[in-house]
């Protein structure tokens, strides 16, 4: 799964990764999300959507749970996204590009639970497969809303967790944000990203509070001692 990640870029990086402009109505929130070293649930953060392709969108991370009056969605099951109500009407339209440049897994050390942090080789900016939509929330009006798509962990992620993000290779970026895709091409594209182009670190427990966002998290962590119970 994936329940944290980070951008930990500036508005321009990001416009200049992905060729796309930023509204200027979307500045200030742009701005004022990024970046960001512990995204959490909940947050409004920056979208690339099949619907306006050449423009940063902004959006909630997890959609609103039809089936509970609270909670959200955060990620979804790439391999079963046809056969779920809930996404499969998502898939004609939309689709969309979570910019990333990190995400963060826990592993369970001596009763407590170590936190890494999974980059690429080159720590630069990529982009998970996504889904978005505008939902409901608790009376309001629709807000944007979207949710991280999964695969099955490949090498690396897989000593901690079973699951990971769907990442996109340069070329699937565009290939996700284009017109119909057949339940063929979905399933090539939605595959787990490859471990050797990847690496993990360890990282401070501070990163399970969401009400910390500071540089410190995505550095490497030392104290081989946890001080906080997860």
């Amino acid at each position: 799964m994936c329940g944290r990640f980070t951008l930990a870029k500036h508005p321009r990086e990001i416009s200049e990764r992905f060729r796309i402009t930023i509204p200027d109505e979307l500045t200030t929130p742009v701005l004022s999300a990024l970046p960001v070293f512990n995204a959490a649930p909940g947050q409004s953060l920056p979208l690339v959507t099949q619907k306006d392709p050449e423009q940063l969108s902004m959006a909630q991370w997890g959609i609103p749970a039809p089936w509970k009056t609270r909670g959200l969605v955060i990620n979804a099951r790439s391999e079963t996204l046809a056969s779920k109500k809930m996404f499969s009407g998502l898939l004609a339209g939309g689709r969309c590009l979570v910019p990333a440049d990190g995400f963060y897994e826990w592993q369970k050390q001596q009763g407590k639970k170590q936190p890494f942090r999974f980059v690429m080789e080159d720590k630069g900016i990529f982009a998970f497969a996504g889904l978005w939509g505008f939902f409901p929330l608790e009376g309001r009006e629709n807000i944007p809303a979207f949710t991280i798509l999964t695969t099955a962990a490949n090498a690396l992620v897989s000593d901690i967790h079973d699951r990971m993000p769907v990442i996109l290779a340069g070329e699937m970026e565009q290939a996700w944000l284009s017109g119909s895709l057949a339940e063929d091409d979905i399933k090539n594209i939605l595959q787990p990203f490859p471990a050797g182009q990847m690496r993990s670190y360890k990282v401070s427990p501070s990163v399970n509070k969401v009400t910390i966002n500071h540089s410190g998290l995505i550095e490497p962590w030392k104290d081989n001692t946890l001080t906080l119970d997860l």
